[in-house]
């Protein structure tokens, strides 16, 4: 049930955790209007995330036992839901769901329905929340013996190269 929702920690990059929908139930309708799609048919489980600064937010899903997923993401509150976005197979972990939605209310609180495609295949499965965190310009050290320079620690997006005529960069 939404109520009950499990909250879901929004990092810089997906890590995800394990959970089941082994005996899952399906959830009350009462304010929560039905996903459409992922051939919802009950025994689902919720997860409730608040939106990062970056408004953006990221959920990702892998397979375990369930190897077909369906997931929703909802605004509002438990009894007064609007859905935002439904998913089936767009992550890259074969027919697993994936949502990546951007233009959100940094500090909501949004919910998570998640479910096993048909309902007949229920049991684990991963999930993620991350967000995308933008390049900030940063300065490299200056050395004439740029070889000996420990690389700093810059985001994933940064590429320095080492403009001396040796080959050696970073990367």
């Amino acid at each position: 049930e939404c109520i009950t929702a499990t909250p879901l920690t929004v990092g810089g990059s997906c890590t995800y955790t394990t959970y089941t929908t082994a005996g899952a139930t399906t959830s009350s309708t009462t304010g929560t209007p039905a996903p459409r799609c992922g051939s919802y048919s009950g025994g689902d489980v919720w997860f409730s995330v608040v939106v990062p600064a970056s408004g953006v937010l990221i959920l990702d899903s892998q397979a375990g036992v369930m190897t077909d997923s369906g997931m929703a993401l909802y605004s509002g509150s438990c009894g007064a839901l609007t859905l935002i976005e439904c998913d089936d197979d767009d992550s890259g972990n074969g027919t697993m769901s994936y949502i990546n939605r951007g233009g959100l209310t940094p500090g909501a609180t949004l919910y998570i329905r998640f479910w096993e495609f048909g309902n007949d295949n229920n049991g684990t499965f991963g999930i993620c929340a991350s967000t995308f965190i933008p390049c900030v310009a940063t300065n490299v050290p200056y050395t004439q013996n740029f070889d000996s320079v420990t690389q700093p620690n810059l985001p994933p997006c940064v590429y320095v190269e080492n403009n001396n005529s040796d080959a050696n960069f970073w990367k």
